[in-house]
């Protein structure tokens, strides 16, 4: 069962003394159930001092990469020689920053975007990279890390096989990622079934053909001819459907990803190592169906609904099942389609936190098993070859083009690395402060340079979040990141867990503490009060989540105890509803007053086991 949400009353607790009272205005009982592989960690990421974004500052970074004809970089732009606008109007450039150069003196810059250090997280979608062309993509990437003992990079390694996993967490130490990079393992058998999933389709292509082959120049035949082609079309829908499934989880696993990321300073990037995710799910079939279609149409057509009839509704079913045309759509700012509601909002989330996709599809991975190559070649035609590997790469373009990364195909990852340090060495920093503040709207961005012959890159769009929504996404961040920020010195313990209703979940009780010295409370007549914020994130050890909750805490002390009350540690007491098994949970704290924040993480261990917490 996956993650879900129920709400139930928690009453209030005070601090030993009795005398600073909290009420949980809304108070929470997130329910995690299932189980799943766990979340791989590793040493305190924090070592490599790396902290959480501001979020109360309202200015719009667009990282610009500008190269000439020959796709050289251009260094010698101004300020002046950019044009900025935001949903079609202009706006003024009121930050800006030559990375690779000295910092304009004018316009005053944000901050040095030369000093933050690069993020990259290197992602490998087990799910969908082929074993084939698997090792030597991870091969070609450690030699680039191996080499790479000079630069400021921040490296991390996360895969996605069936759950998302940070396998190891963000240090600047290449011998860790070297052996992350290593100890990856085989790829899940879960994305080695879709391969076998296709051939078996492919098998039934196959016998249909030899069927379809007898019967031909038999009219009298030609229902049965259709009926044929009418199951085989069903088997190509449930396929196309999973694959659709399928594909939606690495979606969901990038989206979730970009996200955690949004919320850390300056530069980063997601360098993802794919196959490829199918535009269009199951496409080459559909055209392999089209072209057998085709090859009995002129000698049994009779009767009102003809082969080509037919074909029409096969190809019909490809477009109900078309990811591009599914959801609600927003026009493509670069490729000139529409993409599906997932890549939109991938995009989207991506570009809100400034992360850069730098997208690989190793070209030449075999479309069907060796055994059957030959057989497979009567439908895989070259044709249809050409669809397939259209289809797989024509996301990672638009990943990468929407977000201001590259898209290699059929190059090296040492090629697509060399690119994003080259990118992110010298590029250009614009700053505008939008009219807007959380909006919660997505707003267009387009930039224009002066000079013949220049290509700009850059970031196409974002989703201006609300304060509330980033501070959730912080939440989000610690959960998935292991990456904390703790000002307020907020504490989180963990009691026994209790069987909860029926055995299905466990309630676990969680004490979050934080220094009254700390917090901002305000004078309301007698009584010294603040209203905080709280967020609640909990994961699973299968990676299922359940949606970042909010709460409000109303801390009160009297006057005549405020002093006294200053020296103790405020805390208050709620239970989680969990399910057994490893989990690990994020809470962050808010002082709206000070505007000031702390998110902090645990990993617990739920169930009848020897200790209920770590």
């Amino acid at each position: 069962m996956g993650p879900g949400i129920s709400f139930s009353a928690m009453g209030r607790s005070a601090n030993a003394g009795g005398h600073v009272a909290v009420a949980i205005s809304v108070a929470l009982s997130l329910v995690i159930l299932g189980s799943a592989a766990s979340l791989a960690q590793g040493d305190d990421p924090r070592r490599n001092s790396i902290v959480l974004d501001s979020i109360d500052v309202n200015v719009v970074n667009v990282e610009v990469f500008v190269s000439d004809n020959k796709g050289n970089p251009v260094g010698d732009l101004e300020a002046r020689d950019f044009e900025l606008r935001e949903d079609g109007k202009k706006v003024k450039i009121t930050h800006f920053a030559v990375v690779g150069e000295a910092v304009s003196d004018a316009p005053e810059a944000s901050d040095d975007p030369s000093r933050t250090p690069l993020c990259v997280v290197l992602f490998i979608d087990d799910f969908t990279i082929d074993p084939a062309t698997r090792e030597a993509a991870l091969e070609d990437l450690r030699g680039f890390v191996h080499r790479d003992r000079e630069s400021d990079v921040v490296y991390a390694v996360a895969k996605y096989d069936g759950r998302l996993s940070i396998v190891q967490p963000f240090t600047t130490d290449r011998d860790e990622i070297l052996e992350a990079l290593r100890d990856l393992g085989q790829p899940n058998a879960l994305g080695v079934m879709r391969r076998s999933q296709r051939n078996a389709v492919l098998r039934e292509g196959l016998e249909l053909m030899q069927a379809i082959r007898q019967l031909v120049g038999s009219e009298t035949r030609q229902s049965e001819i259709s009926r044929y082609l009418a199951d085989y079309g069903r088997q190509v829908d449930s396929y196309a459907e999973r694959l659709r499934q399928t594909t939606g989880g690495s979606f969901y696993a990038l989206s979730h990803l970009a996200n955690a990321l949004g919320s850390l300073p300056g530069r980063k990037a997601v360098v993802y190592l794919s196959d490829g995710l199918p535009a269009r799910p199951g496409q080459e079939l559909y055209h392999a169906l089209s072209e057998m279609t085709h090859g009995v149409n002129a000698p049994v057509v009779t009767g009102p609904r003809s082969l080509e009839d037919m074909d029409n509704e096969m190809m019909a079913r490809s477009r109900a099942l078309n990811a591009l045309e599914s959801g609600s759509r927003r026009p493509s700012g670069k490729g000139g389609g529409q993409p599906s509601e997932d890549l939109r909002m991938l995009t989207a989330l991506a570009n809100s936190g400034g992360v850069s996709f730098y997208s690989y599809k190793a070209m030449g991975a075999p479309a069907v098993d060796a055994g059957m190559s030959g057989e497979a070649a009567e439908i895989y035609t070259p044709l249809v070859q050409g669809v397939r590997e259209d289809n797989l790469a024509e996301t990672l373009r638009s990943m990468a083009d929407e977000t201001g990364g590259v898209a290699v195909i059929g190059g090296s990852v040492d090629a697509l690395m060399e690119r994003a340090h080259t990118d992110f060495s010298q590029r250009y920093s614009l700053g505008f402060e939008p009219r807007h503040q959380g909006d919660g709207e997505y707003h267009a961005i387009k930039v224009k340079a002066k000079g013949r012959g220049l290509k700009l890159r850059y970031r196409t769009g974002y989703v201006d979040k609300p304060t509330a929504v980033r501070l959730a996404d912080r939440a989000s961040t610690a959960l998935l990141l292991g990456l904390e920020e703790n000002p307020l010195g907020v504490t989180l313990e963990v009691g026994p867990a209790r069987q909860g209703d029926q055995g299905k979940y466990w309630l676990v009780p969680i004490t979050l503490g934080v220094p009254m010295a700390n917090l901002s409370l305000m004078d309301e007549g007698g009584v010294f009060a603040l209203d905080a914020p709280l967020f609640i994130a909990a994961r699973s050890e299968l990676g299922d989540l359940a949606p970042v909750q909010e709460a409000m805490l109303r801390i009160e002390v009297e006057a005549d105890d405020l002093e006294r009350a200053r020296g103790e540690m405020h805390t208050t007491r709620f239970e989680l509803a969990l399910g057994e098994g490893a989990q690990r949970l994020a809470v962050g704290f808010v002082d709206p007053v000070a505007a000031v924040s702390s998110f902090v993480s645990r990993d617990i261990l739920v169930g009848e086991m020897p200790g209920d917490s770590q």
